[in-house]
């Protein structure tokens, strides 16, 4: 009986997903993000990264209420940026990247 709860624990334990990590602000600005928010990017009119002056207006509304927009797509930005499968704090991370906020 012990090498059965053993044999059962083994299989469930590689059977399981594995818990993605989350990524990062910066990961994510760079696979989706920066070809609308880089700062080169003159051909549209979304914050770019690293602008204080782009993000302020938008950061007074509050992080929260900035990431759902993100996550709902904002004007000519689809929902979640195109990023499909990113997690609302995943869309956060790149916003907070993107407007220089640090962690809490």
């Amino acid at each position: 009986m012990p090498h059965l709860i053993l044999t059962l624990a083994a299989l469930a334990a590689t059977s399981l997903p594995a818990m993605a990590e989350p990524r990062s602000g910066s990961q994510l600005y760079q696979d989706y993000c920066a070809a609308c928010h880089h700062p080169s990017n003159v051909m549209v009119s979304s914050p770019k990264a690293g602008s204080e002056r782009d993000w302020a207006p938008r950061l007074q509304k509050g992080l929260p209420a900035l990431t759902q927009s993100a996550v709902q797509g904002v004007e000519a930005m689809p929902p979640k940026g195109n990023c499909g499968d990113c997690t609302p704090a995943e869309i956060e991370a790149a916003i907070r990247f993107m407007a220089n906020i640090r962690n809490p």
